[in-house]
């Protein structure tokens, strides 16, 4: 957590939004959740926390690199936070899908 809390309220930010998708992620739907107009932002942060060793890419797909970390991302979130990003990425992801994928 520690390390976390140095990083700037932006990557504080993504990597938080990060944590509510579980222990893996990929940076569009974070993107999505964001919602910047610095599209490159999402990319900057997670690069730096990539360098850091707190994620790890694989391909298109990011993930923490301990449990621990993700749950430390995860605690950085207030519990009303936590609720109200939930059902941004809820919302975000449905806009996504068709009313035939959802009925199926």
């Amino acid at each position: 957590v520690d390390m976390m809390k140095h990083y700037e309220p932006d990557g504080q930010r993504i990597l938080q939004i990060a944590s509510c998708f579980g222990s893996s992620f990929d940076a569009a739907t974070v993107q999505l959740v964001y919602d910047s107009k610095d599209e490159s932002a999402v990319f900057r942060h997670l690069d730096a926390a990539i360098k850091d060793g707190l994620i790890i890419q694989t391909g298109s797909k990011y993930s923490f690199s301990h449990d621990q970390i993700w749950q430390a991302a995860y605690s950085l979130t207030l519990p009303t936070e936590r609720e109200e990003m939930h059902l941004r990425i809820g919302r975000q992801l449905l806009q996504g899908i068709s009313p035939t994928e959802i009925d199926s």
